[in-house]
């Protein structure tokens, strides 16, 4: 009796001290949970597809939403089936259409988890559909998500560039005579800005364009496949630090830079990249930062303490122009100089000058060899 009443009165006390704490608002804070990403969508499920394809791997692709679970059969690097949940009424109507048609619909999901599984022994059936295709279709149906203006603060590069054999290879896919047109006027290097708004297609429409590609590695040596981060800056600081600049450059300001400079720059890059500004980001895009912002903090203290070492002495009246002195301590002539200087005192004829050169020459231990040189020197008639 005496213990069941004394665990209600302290359950009691604990909901009493709970009331209370949300009447002061001092409940312990929530979670921080990850803020979504638009593009999410597409990438996951595109970067799986097109690694498949890259690797030719058998198995199968599970993407789960809303507690549903869609299926798409590989073999070989080759699309052979789709199963789709047929609960949901938002893929319900494809059942009956092609598998291109189901994989593709796939893209429509809005927040799909994807997870690979190999499989060596799935067999394929008599349709095999080339994964690049139904990424392409996919990515580009879903060109409402790339809002241009974002989409180029999230892009890694300034411009890009397609080789002359890789276009003639992309011509084999299903591209309409505006994206053929606008991948063709590709062969010099364009910036960004002008692909989207200045080449012909709606700018939606041509983001999509490039970040299908993207994931499909056609700029993997410029573009990383599936990369479209949020922090920018972050990529661009840790490729900086990969190249192995210098201080300045990592931080993106000139050598001959005022300390007001260097402050402002460091301080815009610390509200970019602090962690504490972060805390809805994936894990990925948090490390890449928190990397990023370690290296600008040490090329900061790097350059502070080298401008510590070297200010200079600043005085307005003409006195302190005496201040202006190098305050390190001088190292006695050694031995070497000394004959050099004596030798130059005989050449031009002040022999007594290089007498006590000589002389003091002698008495810094020289080598044996030079000691008889320097006897001479001290042996000369004035």
């Amino acid at each position: 009796m005496l213990a069941a009443s004394f665990a209600n009165s302290k359950e009691q006390i604990n909901c009493y001290r709970m009331k209370e704490k949300a009447k002061l608002g001092i409940m312990s804070p929530k979670p921080a949970i990850e803020r979504r990403d638009p593009y999410s969508s597409v990438l996951s499920l595109s970067a799986a597809l097109s690694e498949a394809k890259r690797a030719r791997s058998s198995g199968r692709i599970m993407i789960k939403d809303r507690g549903l679970c869609h299926f798409v059969r590989i073999h070989d690097g080759a699309i052979f089936d789709v199963a789709l949940d047929n609960k949901t009424d938002a893929l319900a109507h494809t059942e009956k259409n092609s598998i291109k048609s189901k994989a593709v619909k796939l893209f429509n999901l809005p927040r799909p988890y994807v997870t690979w599984t190999q499989d060596a022994s799935s067999k394929a059936m008599q349709q095999r559909i080339d994964p690049v295709s139904v990424v392409l279709n996919g990515v580009i149906a879903r060109r409402d998500l790339f809002e241009p203006r974002s989409l180029a603060e999230r892009i890694p590069v300034q411009s890009l560039k397609i080789d002359a054999a890789r276009i003639e290879q992309l011509q084999r896919f299903p591209f309409s005579k505006e994206e053929l047109r606008l991948l063709e006027s590709l062969h010099v290097s364009t910036p960004i800005p002008m692909i989207l708004w200045k080449r012909g297609l709606e700018p939606r429409h041509a983001g999509a364009l490039l970040v299908a590609l993207n994931v499909l590695g056609l700029w993997q040596d410029t573009w990383t496949p599936g990369l479209l981060p949020r922090i920018k800056s972050a990529v661009a600081i840790m490729l900086r630090a990969k190249r192995g600049v210098d201080d300045f450059e990592l931080l993106g300001i000139d050598s001959n830079h005022n300390s007001k400079e260097l402050e402002r720059t460091f301080r815009q890059l610390c509200l970019e990249l602090h962690p504490d500004r972060l805390r809805g980001m994936s894990n990925d895009e948090a490390t890449l930062a928190k990397d990023a912002f370690h290296t600008v903090t040490g090329a900061y203290e790097r350059i502070k303490k080298r401008s510590r070492r070297t200010r200079s002495i600043r005085r307005t009246d003409n006195k302190a122009q005496l201040a202006k002195v190098t305050l390190v301590k001088a190292r006695a002539d050694r031995w070497q100089d000394l004959l050099r200087k004596a030798e130059l005192a005989t050449a031009s004829g002040d022999n007594k000058r290089a007498r006590a050169l000589a002389l003091k020459a002698l008495g810094r231990t020289p080598s044996p060899d030079k000691k008889n040189r320097l006897i001479e020197l001290l042996d000369s008639k004035s």
